[in-house]
């Protein structure tokens, strides 16, 4: 029984680095987003949803992972030479979760920061809008009173 839950452990860990693998994928659309001037709203978006949604798979996957360790953890303490191999196997998979995990922090660091250049700029360009619109209605105000002459008093005694 305890050597199923060890696959299922080791398991585990595979489909999180899947997960993590998919995060990374997001991730370059998400910059690739971020990147494109002519890029929608909607596109970040999708972008935020897909990742909200693999975020929440990775955490269901580390409750999983916690409670089949702690059914299993006196176990593999116990016999460590009886799961050496998997213990390897599991240490290995760990590593590459931790590169996996270091190198998304990374990506996400870049897409904060294009993120935030690319709402200042929008911001940017939303003031120069509104100025413009303002000057617009200035002088829409401004040449419909020009037509217009004010009552004048004209003398018929020619």
């Amino acid at each position: 029984m305890s050597e199923n839950y060890v696959c299922m452990l080791r398991e585990s860990l595979e489909k999180k680095i899947e997960v993590l693998e998919a995060i990374q994928v997001a991730n370059e659309t998400q910059r690739n987003v971020l990147s494109d001037p002519m890029s929608l709203p909607e596109d970040l978006e999708a972008t935020y949803a897909r990742k909200d949604e693999l975020i929440e798979a990775l955490e269901a996957l580390d409750r999983g992972f916690e409670i089949m360790y702690s059914r299993v953890r006196s176990e593999l303490n116990n016999n460590k030479d009886k799961y050496a191999d998997e213990i390897k196997k599991m240490q290995s998979l760990i590593s590459k979760i931790s590169d996996l995990s270091a190198s998304i922090q990374a990506a996400e660091l870049r897409n904060k920061s294009l993120a935030e250049a690319k709402f200042s700029k929008l911001k940017g360009q939303l003031k120069q809008v509104k100025k413009n619109r303002t000057a617009v209605n200035s002088y829409y105000k401004s040449s419909a009173n020009i037509n217009t002459l004010d009552p004048q008093f004209l003398d018929s005694k020619n």
